[in-house]
């Protein structure tokens, strides 16, 4: 009785999850327990994730009374977002999952701050400052508890996004970093449509991105540990030089 009963403690303690958010300048983690979020670590200071993320991984799992060797499966957002983010963050989970012998899940960074959206009814589009201008985005429907992608993820020009959700005459929640930057054109172009959170409740939250994985965790639906890679979107600065540099029949 008191073997079958360490088997199932056994069992219950793998179904920690760790979740890990470096694709914008927010760092954060999340531990759950099963589908229950049990902490979260949140830092929004502009240093180089780098410095911070493992700190914050033995911070959050030594406050939770939670070891290495509890953990279950890790998760991870993969994009899109920033590139260094996104490398700091996937390096980092796929070093826990191979070390530890755990699964792992890529989670995408614009479905997880979507869910930043559940209790809104309408279309929700999440933008991310991508740079040069443009926000990755995509939208999403917000209606009785779910949040449902309607098409594809993209790099694009927010006036360009603007004009095109301005077509549609509906009221549009957005999230994400990006709102900083460009609420004023985002409300002159769309107007009462344009519908804004506080920031607290805008930016990436790791807690999102736990919620997706446990759902899919669930299913036992996880990522090839070696072929699981970054989505960009778009080519990074290094990529397009070396584009300009050899693209024309270089070597």
């Amino acid at each position: 009785m008191e073997r079958d009963q360490g088997k199932l403690l056994r069992k219950w303690i793998k179904l920690w999850l760790l979740s890990i958010d470096t694709a914008s300048k927010v760092t954060g983690l999340a531990l759950n327990d099963n589908t229950t979020l049990v902490a979260e670590s949140f830092l929004h200071t502009g240093k180089n994730h780098s410095e911070r993320l493992m700190p914050m991984v033995l911070q959050i799992l030594a406050n939770a009374g939670v070891d290495f060797s509890d953990l279950g499966a890790v998760a991870v957002t993969s994009g899109p977002g920033s590139f260094t983010g996104l490398r700091i963050g996937m390096a980092t989970a796929k070093g826990i999952a191979q070390v530890k012998r755990i699964p792992i899940l890529g989670i995408n960074t614009l479905d997880a701050l979507a869910q930043g959206g559940l209790g809104f009814n309408g279309v929700v589009v999440p933008i991310l400052d991508a740079r040069k201008d443009e926000v990755y985005t995509a939208s999403y429907r917000a209606e009785n508890g779910k949040v449902v992608l309607l098409d594809s993820y993209r790099a694009i020009s927010p006036r360009i996004l603007s004009q095109e959700l301005r077509l549609a005459d509906t009221r549009v929640l957005f999230l994400g970093d990006g709102v900083a930057t460009y609420k004023e054109l985002l409300e002159e172009i769309l107007g009462h449509n344009a519908v804004f959170l506080p920031e607290r409740l805008s930016l990436p939250r790791a807690a999102n991105v736990g919620a997706l994985a446990a759902a899919r965790m669930a299913l036992g639906s996880y990522d090839d540990l070696y072929t699981l890679k970054p989505m960009y979107i778009r080519q990074s600065e290094a990529e397009v030089t070396w584009a300009k540099k050899f693209g024309q029949g270089g070597c």
